[in-house]
Formats: structure tokens, C-alpha cells, sequence
């Protein structure tokens, strides 16, 4: 699947903040897709406080469901509706910023076992979605930025999915990874940048 360039990333932003702003205003939005927005792809829209970085809401489809067109407008939407925190507010506005990320497919990790699994799993590259016993949860590869151990990683992410915290060690938990591209605003409105794990960035 190929890969987007600056230019196309800063476009999804600029589609899932003008959505957002339209969704929480009640206006209503007409927008233009390139051909390119066709393709069905994983995608996430993540908001987060600024300037304190903190998370605001993120909402997304793992698996490339729908095409980007739609995708990206019911994800922006639905992390203004993230049941984790109270629904986003027109007054935030100007003190959220928008990130999308767009994931290559998911890919189950094989091994031995569980342990030659894991270490197929790459700090600060791979998302990962973990499945057991009909629970599930996933972390995007940003989230190695606030977890780089992987221990901790892989623990959280099991207690995301209400599972035991150990359980991502059982053999018949299910491990799947993923890749992503990720653009974010630099402040509200602002600039946008390729996002970079590790903490380099480039600026658009």
C-alpha cells in the first residue's frame, strides 16, 4: 500500500479540523476529495489540548473499512464524541489541536511462541491491537512516546482491553501490528507537520 505524502497528510488535517469546526458550529460542509481519498484506509483523528498535549479524544477504524473520503469525517466527528471524556465544545476550538494517522493493514504476528512473537514487535514503529478471549483494545505506535518500555506497553494495552495485566504473555493471546503516517497541527490552526516518533518532526 503506498505510502502519502506531506502534501496529502496535511490535506486530511485540514478535511478533519474544517469537519469538526462544522459539526460543533452546525454549518453545513461541502468539501472536494482527490481520486487518491478513494482507497479504503485504517485511519485515527486524535485531538489533544493545547498547549499541554493532553488527550482530548481519539477515534478511528483499525482495519481499512471504508474509503478516506468517509473514514476521515466520521472519525473526526467521533472523537469530539470520545466516551472517555466530555463531548468536545465549539468554545475549545481554539485550544485543541487535530492529528491524523492513516495505518497500513493489520498483520498478525507468528512465532514459536509467545515470546518470539513479541520480540517481532518494534518500539517506536509498530501499532499493535491486541485479542483475547473476545476482548480486544490498540495502541497507535504514538503511544511508545508515553510507554517506550515494552513491557509497560504491551501491559496497558492489556488492561485497555479489561484483560489481566500479564495476559499479552498467554499463547493464546492473539498479537497483530501495524504501521502508521501521522500529521499533526503545530498549534490550532496552525502549521501541520509529519509527525516523527522520537520526537523529530517535519514542518509544513
Amino acid at each position: 500500500m503506498r505510502k502519502l505524502g506531506l502534501r496529502e497528510g496535511a490535506f486530511l488535517v485540514r478535511v478533519a479540523r474544517k469537519t469538526i469546526e462544522h459539526h460543533l458550529l452546525g454549518r453545513e460542509l461541502k468539501l472536494e476529495f482527490p481520486p487518491w481519498c478513494g482507497e479504503k484506509r485504517g485511519v485515527f483523528v486524535t485531538l489533544e489540548t493545547y498547549p499541554e498535549g493532553e488527550l482530548r479524544g481519539c477515534i478511528g477504524y483499525v482495519e481499512p473499512l471504508k474509503p478516506l473520503k468517509e473514514a476521515i469525517l466520521e472519525c473526526a466527528v467521533g472523537a469530539c464524541h470520545d466516551p472517555r471524556f466530555l463531548p468536545l465544545d465549539s468554545s475549545e476550538l481554539n485550544s485543541v489541536t487535530v492529528e491524523v494517522s492513516v495505518l497500513t493493514p493489520l498483520e498478525k504476528v507468528e512465532g514459536k511462541n509467545q515470546r518470539a512473537r513479541i520480540e517481532k514487535i518494534e518500539e517506536f514503529k509498530h501499532g499493535v491491537l491486541l485479542s483475547l478471549g473476545g476482548r480486544k483494545a490498540v495502541f497507535l505506535p504514538q503511544v511508545w512516546e508515553m510507554l517506550p518500555r515494552k513491557e509497560d506497553f504491551l501491559t496497558h494495552l492489556a488492561l485497555k482491553a479489561g484483560l489481566a495485566p500479564e495476559s499479552w504473555k498467554s499463547e493464546e493471546c492473539e498479537i497483530y501490528r501495524f504501521e502508521v503516517q501521522a500529521w499533526k497541527e503545530r498549534r490550532p490552526n496552525g502549521e501541520i507537520e509529519e509527525v516523527k516518533l522520537g520526537g523529530a518532526k517535519w514542518k509544513r
